[in-house]
């Protein structure tokens, strides 16, 4: 089914998992991607 024909709750439900993996991916790495830093100093 085309993304525009989808029901609303679908695309709500994929952008919470593509967060959660996100944020997953950050925690896991202690990288900020947007920032294009360590998460963590030394």
């Amino acid at each position: 089914m085309p993304y525009e024909q989808q029901p609303p709750h679908s695309c709500v439900q994929a952008l919470r998992s593509f967060w959660a993996a996100y944020f997953d991916l950050r925690r896991l790495t202690l990288y900020d991607f947007s920032e294009g830093k360590p998460l963590l100093s030394k």
